[in-house]
């Protein structure tokens, strides 16, 4: 496991409450779903989290999208943010 990747799963289970590496199966589920039922502004706090403990900027165009909406896809999210920044 990269270390970012280990910085947001720390966050992720700060904020949520849940180990997403051991509950695989939520992964993909929508954070304002039924399943999850993640708060707005905690959503919020984890896109500031990561972007000061991660020290990278995930792009607007990303959240405004919808494409922020889930463990998996925030985790994408960073991956090309941190991809696209050291190039």
């Amino acid at each position: 496991m990269k270390a970012w990747e280990e910085q947001l799963k720390n966050i992720m289970l700060q904020r949520t409450g849940i180990d997403f590496s051991e509950k695989v199966h939520l992964q993909e589920e929508n954070f304002f779903g039924i399943k999850i039922n993640l708060p707005v502004r905690e959503l919020l706090l984890i896109l500031f989290d990561i972007e000061r403990i991660i020290n990278v900027h995930i792009l607007d165009e990303k959240i405004i999208s919808g494409e922020f909406n889930s463990y998996a896809n925030v985790k994408e999210c960073l991956r090309a943010s941190l991809e696209q920044s050291t190039s």
